[in-house]
This record gives structure tokens, sequence and C-alpha cells, in this order.
């Protein structure tokens, strides 16, 4: 007997909101299980579709805030092509060694407060889990990541799946898109093996060994840099911000899926986020690309500084336009104007760029709720990203 479409179109459709079910309640799961282990030590054996082989070693013991992520690559005759680490000591301090490059980044406990605040104005707190810092390590389609982040959501490899694969009793197979297949052990939470296919065969990591609650002190003995020969570079937000909103937004993109009415208010939500956005944006390092495009908007101020000057003569004063341009109250009035003109009002492969810039990747969505939301959100980091950027040239205007 032949169905009638809509009865297997509803068929389909209860199929997938069971299966979008079953990855929720198992990726929880995992979460949870993932949260008790209060810290660890893994080691991993990846190997690349060319045959170079890479040891990956990463730690956390989350009651210290000690972690660490090391990397050793060698070719595929063994020969050692390099070694990295990154480094949480516990504090505010942030470290990253490759090769004889070794710099030191301070101001974490301070990024996590300035989350948690911006947080709570979006409304996630208290649905969000506290903030860890979790390390990571696994492999993209080029090359293999690694670092520590501070995230609410856990460890890298429990967020932005796409679909449950195959579960046992033991462990949980998912697609996680872009970055291929990924085993978790279902006790732990913790990942086991990744395997991506591309055109030139597969990358592959593995699990080796790994140790539960380790504590401190045998992650502390591992680290043999000397401080005193880390360069300082300012604050740890211009290399972790960009992740934390990410992770952030798409939190809120979940939040709305799971509570519709929540949505609603979202309009009226974010613009209360803006200062402190812009705040954020403000800390990310600056390409050439964005160096150049600030540079150009000089002629802009000046001209906007000159209009000031025509305005206060014609009400009988005789200020200089820079002075005008100081006015800290004034400079935000006239880059929140621009800006959210400039972000009305821009091509698609320039909104795709510069959202890539602030987020480091695209926001993702299901459904039209979510992607309703994605869209809000998106133009609001527009906003606030072209304002970061005309701030910045108000700035550069004043010291030239």
């Amino acid at each position: 007997m032949k169905l009638p479409g809509f009865f297997l179109i509803f068929f389909h459709l209860v199929q997938v909101a069971r299966g979008e079910e079953e990855l929720k309640a198992i990726i929880q799961e995992l979460r949870a299980n993932f949260d008790q282990l209060e810290g660890y030590q893994a080691t991993y054996e990846s190997k690349t579709e060319t045959g170079k082989t890479a040891t990956l070693r990463q730690g956390d013991d989350y009651e210290s805030g000690w972690a660490y992520t090391i990397s050793e690559l060698r070719d595929s005759d063994g020969t050692p092509l390099g070694r990295q680490e990154t480094w949480s000591t516990g504090g505010d301090q942030y470290l990253v060694k490759s090769g004889e490059e070794f710099y030191q980044f301070n101001g974490i406990l301070r990024l996590i407060e300035q989350v948690q605040q911006f947080t709570r104005v979006l409304k996630l707190d208290p649905s969000l889990p506290k903030f860890n810092r979790f390390s990571s390590s696994h492999l993209t389609s080029t090359h293999v990541f690694f670092g520590i982040l501070v995230s609410s959501r856990g460890p890298a490899w429990l967020t932005n799946i796409e679909r449950l694969v195959s579960a046992t009793d033991k462990e949980v197979t998912l697609d996680w898109g872009e970055l291929g297949n990924i085993t978790v052990d279902r006790q732990s939470g913790l990942l086991t093996s990744q395997t991506i296919k591309v055109k030139e065969g597969v990358r592959e990591m593995k699990l080796t060994k790994w140790v539960k609650n380790p504590g401190k002190e045998p992650i502390a003995a591992l680290m043999k840099l000397d401080l005193e020969k880390a360069v300082l570079s300012g604050d740890a937000g211009t290399v972790m911000v960009t992740p934390m909103l990410y992770q952030s937004y798409q939190a809120l993109i979940h939040k709305i899926d799971e509570d519709p009415e929540f949505g609603d208010t979202l309009e009226e939500t974010l613009p209360k986020t803006e200062d402190q956005l812009v705040s954020f944006l403000h800390q990310q390092p600056l390409s050439e690309e964005r160096k150049k495009r600030i540079i150009s908007m000089m002629a802009t101020v000046d001209k906007i500084g000159a209009d000031l000057e025509k305005s206060a003569t014609k009400q009988g004063q005789n200020p200089d336009r820079r002075q005008l341009l100081s006015n800290a109250n004034l400079a935000k009035k006239i880059a929140k104007k621009i800006a959210h003109g400039s972000a009305k009002d821009i091509k698609e492969s320039t909104r795709n760029a510069c959202l890539e810039t602030a987020l480091g990747e695209r926001l993702k969505a299901k459904g039209a709720i979510e992607e309703k939301a994605r869209l809000l959100i998106e133009d609001a980091i527009l906003a606030a990203y072209f304002r970061t950027e005309f701030e910045k040239a108000i700035l550069l205007y004043l010291r030239n």
C-alpha cells in the first residue's frame, strides 16, 4: 500500500524531532559526566593524510585553574618539526610558546568577569553553567587546533554537534560537521577519537592514555618554561575574547530555541549590550586589512570635525575640531550613528568577512526561530563592529 505524501512528511518530521531530542539528551549526559571529572590529563596520537604524526597532550584542574596543551609534530620519517605549548597557570596568566617565540598574556580573570556581566545583560545567567578553562586539541581539515578556551558550554568537542551517529553503553559516535566524526567515552565525556575525510585521504587522532582528576601538582610539574623569558603581550582578551563571544551568542541562540518567548525580547535586549560588545571588539587584534580601512576613515572624521566647527561657530563659539572630537560622549554618538548606517548597507561578502572576524566563525541556526535570532544577533554585532572601527579612526585622527 502506498502511503499518502503528507503522512510520509509527518513521519519524517516526527523522526527528526525524536533524533534531535535524543542528541540533546546525550550531549547533556556527556557534559554532566565530563564536569564530574574535576580535571584530567590525556594524550592523543594524530596522523595526517600526508603521513605526519603529532603527539597532543592536554590537561585541566578546574579547582586551581591550571590547564595546558602541548603539541609535538614529526615528519613521516620521525624528524621533529616543532613543539608548541599553551598554559593557564591558575591565576591571571595565559602563556603561549611556539618554537623560540614565547608570549605572556594577563587578564583572564578580568575577562571572565566581563563575559559574566555581558551574559547577565543578555539574560543568559543563571541558565549558563560556570565558566571554566578547558584545554582542547582537535583536527580541522587542514591543521591541528590546540589551545585553552574559557567557556560555559563545556569542552569544544561537545559543541556544535550536528547529529547522533550511534550510541552504546560505552561510547557515542557524533557527527561534528566539517570536523568529521568523533567518538566520546560515555562515562567520562572525554573525546576518544576523531576522523576527517579529506581529498588526500584521512586525518585522524586517537586517545592513547588518560588520567582522571590528577590535581594541580602533577600538571604544574609539567611546565618547564622560564617565565622571565616570556614577552608580555597585553590582555588575554586579544587571544580569548573572540571564541568567548562566539560561545555566548551561540548559547543565546540555543536558549531561544528552547524558550521561543525569550526570543521575542531579543530586539529590546541586544541594544543594551552594545557598549559591552564594543569594549570586547576593541580588544581584538587588528588585521592589516582593518588597519587600512580605519586609516581610510580619517577623511570622513576630518569632514565631521569641520561640520562641527561650523555649527559651533554659528552658535558664537570658536572651538577647534580636535577639541570637539575629544569629547568622549560626542565621539561615541557620532560613531554610533555612522556605524548603524553602515551596517544596514553592506555587501554580503563584506558582511560574512566582518562576522567571521568578530566571532571567528559564523553562528549556526536550526529552524526558523533560531534563524530569526541569528540574523538579529548578527545585525547587532555588525553595528558594534563598525562602531569599533570608527571609534579607532577618531582616536587615530586625534593622535595625528
